[in-house]
C-alpha cells in the first residue's frame, strides 16, 4: 500500500519506524520504540496520513498529531491521551475504548466515528464535529463541550461527571450542580421545552400588540365617521 505524506512536516526518523511497524502489522513494533525513547518521548508526526490503517492499541500518547488524518482506521483501545489533534480527521474511524485524555482536539473531525466507551477526559473538543457519531459510554467528564456539530447523535449514554457548558446549533446550555448527573440528551430537551415555551410568550405578546394597533386605528376611523 503507498501511503503519500504530502501534508507531513514532522519527524522523518519516527515517520518511517511507525510505516515500517504498520506495513508489518505489527503496531508493537511502534510501541517498543516509544518505550525505548523515554517517559517524556514525544513523537513529531504532524500533518501524518494514517487512513485506513490497523492503529489498535498503538501508542500515540503526548504525540504531535496537528492535521493528521486517521480516516476510516482502526483505534481500538490505542492511547491517544495528552496528543496534539488540532484539526485532525477521524471521519468514520473505529475509537472503541480509546484513551484521548487530555488531549487537545480543538476542530477535529469526528463525524460517522465510533466512540463507545472511548475517554476524552479533560479534552479540548471546541468546534469539534461529532456529527452522526456513536456516543455510547464515551466519557466526557471535566470537558468543556461548546460549539460542537451534534447533529444526528444521541447523546442519552454519554458520561458527564463535572458541569460542563454544551452549545447546541445555535443554543447555549449550562448545567447547574443540580444536573449535573442528568443525561445530556434529557437536560437538552428540557431546555428546547423552555425555549418553545419562550417563543410562544413572545409569539402571543406579539399578537396582543399588533390586536391593539388595530383596534386603536379601527376606533380613529370610527371617531373620524361620527364627526362626518
Amino acid at each position: 500500500m503507498i501511503i503519500h505524506q504530502s501534508d507531513f512536516s514532522g519527524n522523518e526518523r519516527q515517520l518511517k519506524v511507525l510505516m515500517k511497524a504498520l506495513r508489518e502489522d505489527n503496531i508493537h513494533t511502534w510501541n517498543s520504540f516509544v518505550k525505548r525513547s523515554g517517559t517524556g518521548f514525544k513523537a513529531d508526526l504532524k500533518g501524518i496520513n494514517l487512513s485506513d490503517f490497523n492503529l489498535r492499541e498503538a501508542n500515540l500518547s503526548n504525540a504531535e498529531l496537528t492535521g493528521a488524518d486517521f480516516t476510516g482506521s482502526d483505534l481500538r483501545r490505542a492511547n491517544l491521551s495528552s496528543a496534539r489533534l488540532t484539526g485532525a480527521c477521524f471521519h468514520s474511524t473505529n475509537l472503541q475504548n480509546c484513551k484521548m485524555k487530555k488531549a487537545s482536539l480543538k476542530n477535529s473531525d469526528f463525524s460517522k466515528a465510533d466512540l463507545t466507551n472511548a475517554v476524552l477526559t479533560d479534552s479540548n473538543i471546541k468546534d469539534a464535529d461529532f456529527s452522526s457519531a456513536i456516543l455510547e459510554g464515551t466519557d466526557f467528564s471535566g470537558t468543556n463541550i461548546r460549539d460542537l456539530n451534534l447533529k444526528n447523535v444521541n447523546l442519552e449514554k454519554i458520561k458527564i461527571n463535572k458541569p460542563i457548558k454544551i452549545k447546541v446549533k445555535t443554543d447555549k446550555l449550562e448545567i447547574s450542580e443540580e444536573d449535573k448527573n442528568k443525561s445530556a440528551w434529557l437536560v437538552a430537551q428540557q431546555d428546547e421545552e423552555e425555549r418553545r415555551i419562550q417563543r410562544l410568550d413572545t409569539e402571543k405578546k406579539l399578537k396582543e400588540e399588533n390586536d391593539k394597533n388595530i383596534r386603536r386605528k379601527l376606533g380613529k376611523k370610527q371617531d373620524q365617521w361620527k364627526k362626518v
